[in-house]
């Protein structure tokens, strides 16, 4: 971390301190988003910009006595199993090139994030902050992506965490901003953009926060050069125009199902090879990505216990940064690899029961106003985007914080509505 980021992340962690429940949330949201994750090592702890900001958030809620209102819901005790799963497998299979202390800051990072989201947003209007933040977020780094573009030099390297020079690839320049990676960078505004959307359905809200998120999350993605968030942005736009089949989504479930299921066997390869033939820039990693899951399949009987230490055997190619390692690049096999297959389930069923609570929300809902019934839809769209990216990418820098900030969203959907229906979310 450059001296200028320090004194960004401590000045945006005292006014966490300081300030309203809300803007506390807002500060949060913008500065982990911005701030790269470059760090300051104390021995062998590493403490990026996120990390900072949750431990002020949480001597806020301390201090504040704020806690999570009602009882926690099944997604929040999926975190909390996952949290416990990743620690216990950490202690029982030692790393050769990460510590304990370093899955202890995992840990820490996604379960700190999650429950601060959960304290801090309890109904609507803290979710459409949550959109006008990011809308006004997104558009500092569209501004500063677009001098990446044109000068060839990144801005953000300032800051420090991130190269000062974008990568190249097939001659084409691809962004990455604030964070380590440009498909991260533009998977991150092509998951959220639906927020934007629904803003258009909300008393009260100025048009501008709409402009301004949707042509700042489309620029961002473009600029990136990358097949993934296009096909984020594109799952999107598909969750939101099955709207018209919310009544049926039983049958549609089902239906998709049947189809993987009959693909299976009609086509050469098993069906995650799709993945394989979406290029959408002409410079895609996609056979990657489907070897990568059919390689750690034929390899269950070395990680399904509690994850390994070794892959490099599993792919043609590894990772710079590790000799032990081939580039895991699918969200469901790193839980795998770092804990085990009940790990990853654990992930697994905090996704499945997000989508529960959406579901029950909206059963809710029948009569109620149509802007909160496509709120509910729209936090529902995200997550199914950020489930299906998750076969393709690896949230490794400050995105896994829109990911945990989507689930507390969603969480906080129980709060408001569960008082209409006594244990409907269970």
């Amino acid at each position: 971390m450059s001296p200028l980021a320090i004194l960004l992340t401590f000045l945006a962690g005292i006014s966490v301190l300081s300030v309203t429940r809300k803007h506390a949330l807002m500060i949060t949201i913008a500065a982990v988003t911005i701030i790269p994750m470059g760090s300051i090592s104390i021995g062998a702890v590493s403490l990026y910009p996120a990390r900072i900001i949750i431990i002020f958030g949480t001597i806020r809620v301390l201090f504040r006595k704020e806690y999570v209102e009602g009882p926690l819901n099944n997604v929040d005790k999926m975190v909390l199993l996952w949290a416990a799963l990743m620690v216990v497998t950490g202690i029982a299979v030692p790393r050769a090139d990460a510590s304990i202390i370093s899955r202890f800051g995992f840990v820490y990072d996604a379960v700190g994030i999650y429950f601060l989201f959960r304290v801090w947003i309890k109904n609507t209007c803290d979710i459409l902050a949550v959109a006008k933040t990011a809308a006004i977020t997104f558009c500092i780094i569209a501004l500063l992506m677009l001098y990446e573009k044109a000068k060839g030099f990144n801005l953000f390297s300032h800051l420090g965490g991130v190269s000062p020079y974008p990568t190249v690839r097939d001659g084409k320049i691809r962004c990455n901003g604030p964070f380590v990676h440009s498909i991260l960078a533009g998977t991150v505004p092509a998951t959220s953009l639906a927020w934007f959307i629904v803003l258009n359905f909300q008393n009260g809200i100025k048009k501008i926060y709409i402009y301004l998120g949707i042509c700042a999350s489309v620029s961002i993605i473009l600029l990136s050069t990358s097949s993934g968030p296009i096909m984020s942005l594109l799952l999107v736009i598909i969750a939101l125009c099955a709207w018209p089949l919310r009544e049926k989504m039983k049958l549609v479930r089902y239906g998709i199902l049947i189809s993987l299921f009959s693909l299976n066997f009609l086509m050469n390869s098993p069906v995650w090879y799709l993945i394989a033939k979406i290029d959408l820039t002409g410079s895609s990693t996609g056979w990657h990505r489907s070897e990568l899951i059919d390689s750690s399949i034929r390899h269950l009987g070395e990680w399904w216990l509690a994850g390994t230490d070794y892959t490099r055997h599993w792919m043609p190619s590894g990772v710079t940064w590790s000799e032990r390692h081939t580039d895991i690049t699918n969200q469901y096999v790193k839980n795998g690899v770092n804990g085990g297959l009940a790990t990853m389930l654990t992930f697994i069923m905090m996704i499945v029961y997000g989508f529960r609570i959406v579901g029950k929300a909206m059963a809710i809902l029948q009569q109620d106003k149509i802007g909160n019934k496509i709120l509910v839809w729209t936090l529902g769209s995200t997550l199914f985007a950020h489930t299906i990216t998750f076969l393709s990418v690896c949230y490794f820098d400050q995105s896994y914080v829109y990911f945990y900030l989507t689930l507390a969203m969603i969480g906080a959907l129980y709060t408001q509505y569960s008082s209409e229906s006594i244990n409907i979310f269970y």
